[in-house]
C-alpha cells in the first residue's frame, strides 16, 4: 500500500498519463489483478520520469 500512498500524495498539478498508469497498476496489483513485479516496474518507470527526489517506499526499509 505503500506505494498508492506516495502517489496519491503526488501533486495534482504534477500528474499525468505515466501518474494514472502506475496508479491503475498498483490498485489492480493490490486487489490480486497484476502481479507485483508488473506494479513495481511500472511504478519505479512513473518515478524514474518523475523528477521526484524522493526514494520509493519500499526503498527506505531495509
Amino acid at each position: 500500500m505503500d506505494a498508492i500512498e506516495f502517489l496519491e500524495e503526488w501533486p495534482v498539478e504534477r500528474r499525468g498519463l505515466p501518474h494514472a498508469a502506475a496508479c491503475e497498476t498498483c490498485y489492480a496489483a493490490y486487489d490480486g489483478r497484476k502481479s507485483l513485479e508488473a506494479a513495481q516496474k511500472t511504478f519505479m518507470t512513473w518515478h524514474a520520469g518523475s523528477g521526484s527526489s524522493r526514494m520509493p517506499p519500499w526503498r527506505h526499509h531495509g
